[in-house]
């Protein structure tokens, strides 16, 4: 029995998150040839924003006293959150005139990094 509110991986042992679901909904949008190259490129940009939000917020916190920065799981939240940008900027790239799969590379960057 799941807890009210509890996170629940998919049949493939996937997690969900807001950046995720924002960037597979545009992308799909994108796909279907339902939004341009810009409004994708916005996209990226909003998550990027919030994933750097997030590490500095972190990277505040780790500067007080009552938190360890070397502490396992708060560095695994981190390197996630550093894979996040790194699976944006492979999106971001495929726009610049890469390689398809650099957005499947990306989302499968992001995907590791949320089910950490």
């Amino acid at each position: 029995m799941t807890q009210p509110n509890a996170i629940v991986a998919d049949e493939d042992g996937n997690f969900d998150s807001p950046a995720l679901q924002s960037l597979q909904g545009v992308f799909d949008d994108y796909d279907q040839e339902t939004v341009e190259e810009d409004e994708v490129l916005r996209v990226i940009g909003n998550v990027e924003a919030y994933v750097k939000a997030q590490i500095e917020e972190m990277e505040t916190a780790a500067k007080s006293s009552n938190v360890d920065p070397h502490e396992p799981n708060r560095v695994a939240i981190l390197d996630g959150f550093y894979d996040h940008l790194r699976g944006l900027e492979k999106m971001r790239a495929f726009f610049a005139g890469g390689e398809d799969e650099l957005i499947d590379e990306g989302f499968e960057l992001i995907q590791t990094a949320t089910n950490q």
